[in-house]
């Protein structure tokens, strides 16, 4: 089965339709009928920022991406504590 949407998985898995793995971010807010568990393996996951290449190139498109990238930086790294 394949679905599109974190909301949906979160609603079945909360209707008993099993479980999910799912990054943290993807599970906030967590409703509160539902636990979450870190899984004691580590792991990576490669994020990617696309965008069209005429914007990118643009002095717009760069302070663009440098924020976005400094951004999520900074917020990943609070999850990860």
């Amino acid at each position: 089965m394949s679905v599109d949407n974190d909301m949906s998985v979160l609603a079945m898995v909360e209707h008993g339709a099993g479980y999910s793995i799912m990054p943290r971010l993807a599970t906030q807010p967590l409703p509160s009928s539902l636990s979450r568990h870190a899984l004691a393996v580590p792991f990576r996951r490669d994020i990617w920022l696309c965008g069209r290449r005429d914007v990118w190139d643009t002095a717009m498109g760069m302070a663009f991406r440098r924020s976005v990238v400094e951004d999520l930086s900074k917020k990943l790294s609070l999850l990860s504590v």
